[in-house]
Order: structure tokens, then C-alpha cells, then sequence
């Protein structure tokens, strides 16, 4: 998609279809973009390098982060269907990144560890989306960024709540 300059209203399908359907489908219609593109929409994704999925590198992350996480943890955190949450882990667990970890007293119950391999690509991958990061970062002020992120948040919350 290309854009016409930096004011959205200048670009007469953001006009058209804020006419058509509303305000709301323009954000989301941004929002789908802007996902698309950090996947790697027409290009690489920040992550397809190391081989990982932004779902992946979330998981992987948010394991090395907190100590003892469950896949609950990580659906709930990361507002994945379980079932997509489960693909991921399995995906990571064959790339041997993350292990289970069972609950000696439940062993239907485990937390997922991260191995060596799984830290190594991980700090990899984080080099390259602080790259990206502080190019986007960069355009915005403290205000504006702190501002955006909470309403990227509001967003969010409402989307999964719905």
C-alpha cells in the first residue's frame, strides 16, 4: 500500500472508506497493515531470518521473562486462541528453544524453560527487532509514544473483550 504523505486525510480510500463504514474501520484497517508489515507483508518479517514467527519470538520472550511460565500465562498474555498457543509451543519445543518442565506432583501440569539453543536465537532476534523498534520509536516524542502505546492497549483489550 502506498501511502500519499503523512496526513492519512489526504488519501482519499482512508476518506472513502471512513464515508463508507466509519472512523473505526480506518484504525483497523491501519492496524491490520501496520501487522501485516512487521509479519513481513510483501517483504521480510523482522523474525523470518531466525526462522520464528512474531508469535514465536512473543513466546520465546515472554518465557525467558518470567520463570515458571504455563501456556495459560502465555494465552492470556499474549491473547492467542490456545489452540494457535499450543502449535507454537510444540514448533518451539521441535526446534528444541523451549522444554517442558513438569509439575512433580501433576504431571498432566508443566512450564516451559528455555533452552541454550532457544536463548542464543533469542538474543539474535532481539538485535534485530531493537533495530526496528527504535527506527519506529524515533518518530515519535515521549508523549506521543507513551499516548499511542496506551491507546494501542485500549485497543487491544477491547478487540479481545469483544
Amino acid at each position: 500500500m502506498k501511502l500519499s504523505d503523512e496526513n492519512i486525510w489526504n488519501d482519499s480510500r482512508f476518506i472513502e472508506l471512513r464515508d463508507r463504514v466509519g472512523e473505526g474501520a480506518v484504525l483497523i484497517t491501519l492496524l491490520i497493515h501496520l501487522g501485516t508489515l512487521l509479519k513481513g507483508g510483501g517483504d521480510k518479517g523482522v523474525f523470518d531470518a531466525f526462522g520464528l514467527s512474531t508469535e514465536s519470538y512473543e513466546v520465546l520472550f515472554i518465557v525467558r521473562a518470567c520463570d515458571e511460565t504455563r501456556p495459560s500465562d502465555l494465552t492470556e498474555y499474549t491473547l492467542m486462541h490456545p489452540a494457535k498457543t499450543t502449535r507454537v509451543i510444540d514448533s518451539l519445543i521441535d526446534k528444541k528453544y523451549i522444554e517442558r518442565i513438569y509439575d512433580k506432583k501433576d504431571r498432566r501440569s508443566y512450564y516451559l524453560k528455555l533452552t541454550d539453543s532457544g536463548e542464543k536465537i533469542l538474543n539474535e532476534s532481539d538485535k534485530a527487532y531493537k533495530e526496528v523498534s527504535d527506527i519506529l520509536v524515533s518518530k515519535f516524542d515521549n508523549n506521543t509514544y507513551n499516548i499511542l502505546t496506551n491507546i494501542l492497549y485500549t485497543i487491544m483489550k477491547a478487540v479481545k473483550s469483544k
